[in-house]
């Protein structure tokens, strides 16, 4: 039986609700987080 993802990473990050102050918002939260990850990953 093969795995298939219901969601991706990004999907999943997405849904994080972001609490920050508008003014000034140039990254949307779920790219941060990503960015945040991939770094953690790559050491």
């Amino acid at each position: 039986m093969p795995w298939i993802m219901e969601k991706s990473l990004i999907d999943y990050l997405k849904e994080i609700p972001d609490h920050r102050n508008p003014h000034g918002l140039r990254h949307p939260l779920w790219l941060v987080l990503l960015i945040i990850i991939m770094g953690m990953m790559s050491g």
